[in-house]
């Protein structure tokens, strides 16, 4: 009987992983953490859920960066190394990227469009960026957002800078 529960989930499995693409359209993650984070606001504040939610999505950002290091293997520590893993975080987020003038960027975003307060959602997408940047390269560096799909730009663009 376990045997036949096991191959059933395998099965499961290897449909669910084919039909990956189509359920992303879905955005179930994104509406859980949008809901949660609506529902946070109107509990106690924009100005406590904001501070609450930046700081997490920061953590959060940090602990995805380790464990894209981890399983990408990925040992240097440079700025190359950085943007590696910040693709590949905004690849987990659902961001779409592409490459414009050289620089990759988020040309859609899963976030955008679908919600009230786009600039926090926005806000809280750079806070998690930032977390992993920060695991990679250390508190010695920002993230600075020069271009934002939620003010109209056709992308989202983010940049790598250190600190003096």
């Amino acid at each position: 009987m376990a045997e036949e529960k096991t191959k059933t989930l395998e099965e499961i499995r290897k449909e669910f992983n084919g039909k990956f693409k189509e359920l992303l359209s879905l955005n179930t993650n994104q509406r859980i953490v949008y809901r949660l984070m609506k529902n946070l606001v109107r509990s106690t504040g924009h100005h406590v859920a904001t501070t609450v939610l930046k700081r997490e999505f920061r953590s959060l950002g940090r602990e995805d960066g380790e464990k894209i290091l981890e399983v990408f293997r990925i040992k240097e520590n440079g700025v190359e190394s950085a943007k590696k893993v910040l693709k590949i975080a905004a690849m987990m987020l659902g961001l779409n990227l592409t490459v414009v003038e050289n620089v990759t960027v988020a040309e859609k975003c899963p976030y955008c469009g679908q919600y009230d307060r786009e600039s926090f959602v926005c806000d809280l997408c750079r806070e998690y960026c930032t977390g992993v940047v920060e695991r990679v390269l250390g508190e010695n560096y920002i993230l600075v957002q020069s271009h934002k799909i939620s003010e109209g730009q056709k992308y989202c663009r983010f940049d790598i800078e250190k600190l003096s």
